[in-house]
């Protein structure tokens, strides 16, 4: 079991200080042993989450891309895509400019890997305004390519009944973000 806590930074102080958060990155908690916990925080806002997890700790930080690397990035990644292309490399750099939210976001590696492999898909399409979208693209294509019974070939066309549970576990996620609860339960997936 992988479990990812994003944002612990942006977790209000209560949650932080609740019993269930202390014994989630307790080093000292038995009943997760199975579980993998990732943890993403800002580490100068929670200096305590890296001082109190003890030994089973691994601490990376990712600095991120500069504008200079996030074009290095995208001149490379169509330089080596399977049909090199400079049009699509200049489109997407073109198209970040008009999207400031998700330009930002390009400064994470495997967040802008994920910008340029749905831009290549869509090839000549506008790439999605939000990064909602673009996760939503991605994901589409990953199950396309995951499933030998869909014969489509058209992403953007997936039918929702080919792709039963995604959307609704896409509103249990932002439901769960939204709300900050951390539990799932039976109840919640309805």
């Amino acid at each position: 079991l992988l479990l990812i806590l994003d944002g612990y930074d942006e977790i209000s102080e209560q949650m932080k200080k609740s019993k269930v958060m202390n014994d989630l990155l307790s080093p000292y908690t038995f009943y997760l042993d199975e579980c993998d916990l990732i943890v993403t925080t800002r580490p100068f806002t929670c200096p305590e989450v890296l001082s109190g997890m003890g030994h089973h700790c691994l601490h990376v930080e990712i600095l991120g891309f500069t504008e200079k690397k996030i074009n290095l990035f995208i001149d490379y990644y169509f330089s080596k895509s399977r049909v090199p292309n400079k049009i699509m490399s200049d489109q997407l750099k073109e198209r970040l400019q008009s999207l400031p939210s998700v330009q930002g976001m390009c400064r994470l590696p495997v967040v802008l890997k994920i910008i340029c492999k749905v831009q290549e898909y869509l090839e000549d399409q506008g790439l999605p305004r939000t990064m909602g979208g673009i996760y939503r693209l991605y994901i589409k294509r990953q199950l396309l390519n995951a499933s030998k019974d869909l014969k489509i070939a058209d992403i953007l066309k997936i039918p929702d009944h080919l792709l039963p549970g995604f959307s609704p576990l896409c509103q249990v996620s932002y439901d769960f973000s939204k709300t900050q609860k951390l539990v799932l339960s039976v109840e919640d997936l309805g």
